[in-house]
């Protein structure tokens, strides 16, 4: 089980974004880690941890396989932490800060798929 949050750009999943300049600009925050395809936040001395996946979705919200799509684009971000590496009342801290650094670099939305609450992007010029 995990807090999750997402971070797209509408709700029709309709704007992709350039795979190598997001993994580039991913990889330059602070205390990130290559895992597998995606990232992951990795501080020990905190002990937190979030997943940070890189996705294509389909307009209806479905995740594409990987056949399917072109691999140098991507439409969705999931980051996914572990219950266990949660503290609420260090959320924002914690894991938002990465994911608005996210969200604003690309000028998408995020969204807490707990409470649905939702973060517009602040313009970055």
């Amino acid at each position: 089980m995990s807090y999750d949050l997402r971070i797209y750009k509408d709700s029709r999943y309709s704007a992709f974004t350039d795979l190598t300049t997001l993994k580039a600009y991913i990889a330059g925050l602070p205390n990130i880690v290559s895992n597998g395809d995606g990232f992951a936040i990795d501080d020990l001395s905190t002990n937190r941890w979030m997943e940070i996946y890189l996705e294509v979705y389909d307009e209806d919200g479905d995740s594409i396989e990987e056949e399917n799509y072109n691999h140098n684009q991507i439409n969705c971000i999931n980051l996914c932490i572990p219950y266990s590496r949660l503290r609420r009342e260090t959320l924002d801290q914690d894991y938002l800060q990465v994911a608005r650094a996210i969200s604003d670099f690309l000028n998408w939305t995020l969204k807490d798929l707990q409470t649905e609450k939702v973060y517009c992007a602040r313009k970055v010029l």
